[in-house]
């Protein structure tokens, strides 16, 4: 396989459509403009990608990534196996995110408002794209950078480039924010032992050591995320539309149901779910 095609697994492409959604639902409340929502999609997405290379690149030279009791190989990514068995090396990940950030910067120049919101939030993605695996994975506060990252800063930024943040676009990636957080817990549950009970203590580690099943983990942030919704919705900061997202809750029950005995299946239904939410909410919106 050549070094272009690894470098597409790389970059953890599953991720992809997880943008698209997030993106949408900022553009979708803003008042929809397809240019902006168009351009935030590439900047986010840009962002997004160089992280998982530069993540790549710490998790390989901190040794969370390596052949023998490195992190685990999942069906929706086997990333971390790509520079410990040498398909791509260090040089090869740097420069494919160098060449991301400057695609992000240069989008930003060009179509980007001067104003303090919209680069504030950018800025926020590039550092926390820079600094994930050394600052806040080491640290077991990978919740909070994805909450930030994926969810809140995604569609708030998005929010930002069409109309001036204000309660609404703050409210709307909370939620979005909570399920980005959702999801690293899921994903790094596997990887207690190997990443994190040697050299940090995140959530799924301590979930781990508590005994507390995934499924209840699953079960109380969708639920958190249904209740704030409704919450958002009375008080007059999110429109009623987003409501129809909470049709997707049955399929994070089912993700639950299945996730502690078949592991991998009930993330990716969990997954679904995810990208669902802030999709049903969009469409109803444009509706």
């Amino acid at each position: 396989m050549s070094k272009t095609k690894w470098m597409f697994w790389a970059a953890r492409p599953f991720a992809i459509p997880w943008v698209f959604v997030n993106t949408l639902l900022g553009a979708t409340l803003a008042g929809i403009d397809w240019l902006k929502w168009l351009v935030a999609f590439v900047i986010v997405g840009a962002i997004l990608v160089a992280s998982h290379y530069i993540n790549s690149w710490r998790d390989f030279v901190r040794g969370f990534d390596k052949l023998d009791e490195g992190s685990t190989a999942k069906s929706y990514t086997s990333a971390s196996q790509i520079l410990p068995r040498g398909l791509l090396d260090t040089s090869d990940v740097t420069r494919g995110a160098l060449v991301l950030l400057a695609l992000a910067i240069a989008l930003m120049v060009v179509y980007a408002p001067k104003r303090i919101d919209v680069w504030g939030l950018f800025a926020l993605g590039i550092f926390l794209a820079v600094t994930y695996t050394d600052f806040w994975k080491t640290r077991g506060l990978g919740e909070l950078a994805l909450f930030l990252g994926h969810g809140w800063g995604t569609t708030t930024f998005t929010y930002s480039l069409i109309k001036p943040i204000d309660v609404e676009g703050i409210m709307v990636g909370v939620l979005l924010g909570i399920l980005a957080a959702l999801v690293y817990t899921l994903d790094q549950y596997p990887d207690v032992e190997t990443d994190f009970g040697k050299k940090a203590k995140d959530l799924a580690y301590l979930m781990f050591k508590a005994e507390v099943k995934p499924s209840s983990y699953l079960w109380f942030s969708a639920s958190a995320v249904a209740f704030l919704t409704v919450v958002f919705v009375l008080l007059g900061w999110l429109p009623r539309e987003i409501l129809v997202g909470l049709l997707c809750m049955p399929i994070f029950h089912i993700a639950g149901l299945v996730i502690d005995y078949d592991y991998e299946k009930g993330v990716l239904i969990g997954l679904v779910a995810v990208w669902l939410y802030p999709l049903l909410a969009s469409i109803a919106i444009l509706l």
